[in-house]
Formats: C-alpha cells, structure tokens, sequence
C-alpha cells in the first residue's frame, strides 16, 4: 500500500488576478520557447491561465485583462476632478455646496455620494455635520438672547 502524497491531494490556491510582473513572465517564458506546461509548474499558476494569458497576448497585443461588467461610475475623471477641486477651495462648506456646484455643472448626484467620495478620496474637510450647524446655531441665539 503506497501512502498518498498531502500535495497530490491538496486543493487548489485561492484564485486572484495575476501582476502585471507575473504576465510578463508568461509572456517572456512563451517567447522563450517554454510550452504552458513546463512555465504552469515554474510558476505555479494553473495552465489553463498561462494558454489564456499566452493567446490574449497573440491575439490582441496586450496581456491587460478585458474591462468586467459592473455598475458604471456615477462620476467620470472630471467630475471627479472637480469636486475635488470644490472641496479643496472650500473645506468648511457643506456637502449640499458641493452637490449644488457639481449640479451647476449638468451633473446630478445625491449627497451621499458626494460623502462617499470625500470619504474614500481622504479629503481633509471642516465640513459640520448637520446636527452640529443646528447645534452651533441655537448657541448663538441663545447668546443674543442673553445679552438683550
């Protein structure tokens, strides 16, 4: 009886998208003659990735990826420009600012996603937050009301 190898029996890597490194490598690999096999078992990536990456490379040129579906950005790359120049000129305005100066613009979103975008952009704001304007306001009257 012949025990059985842990790596024969092994499950497979988790999948991810390959570098940019590792697709030259391919490439460089299969222009050297290797056959997908051989550069499967050197790189250990599956050989039904190396065929793709070698025949994408032949067919179009290119080794990038094909674009995948998915919801469409609600901004493009000047919308996007632009509201960050909206909030680096006027940090301690409010998100309905901006949202109105992207809106003057012919562009219309709500303002969660103008938050969401400062949020993951790591905008530096002095935005206030709504409950705190109101907050700060009754302050202020109440101070007037003192001092008459």
């Amino acid at each position: 009886m012949s025990k059985v190898d842990k790596k024969d029996t092994a499950s497979p890597p988790p999948r991810r998208e390959l570098s940019e490194f590792e697709r030259g490598g391919i490439i460089w690999l299969s222009i050297a003659e290797h056959n997908p096999t051989d550069i499967s078992r050197y790189m250990s990536i599956p050989r039904t990735t190396i065929c793709d990456t070698i025949q994408r490379w032949k067919n179009d040129g290119t080794t990038n990826t094909k674009p995948r579906p998915g919801r469409p950005k609600k901004l493009s790359v000047t919308d996007e420009r632009s509201l960050s120049l909206s909030v680096k000129r006027n940090p301690t305005e409010t998100y309905a600012y901006h949202q109105a100066s992207l809106a003057a613009a012919g562009v219309s979103i709500s303002k969660h996603t103008v938050i969401k975008y400062i949020k993951e952009n790591n905008h530096k704001t002095k935005i206030a937050g709504i409950k705190h304007q109101k907050k700060e306001h009754k302050k202020k009257e109440k101070a007037k009301a003192v001092k008459t």
